[in-house]
């Protein structure tokens, strides 16, 4: 369950990057 939560983090963290710097 840790894996999962931390790439759903990672994905959370970039997908937020992407939005405030397209």
């Amino acid at each position: 369950m840790g894996c999962i939560c931390l790439a759903q983090g990672v994905a959370l963290l970039e997908g937020m990057a992407l939005l405030e710097a397209p």
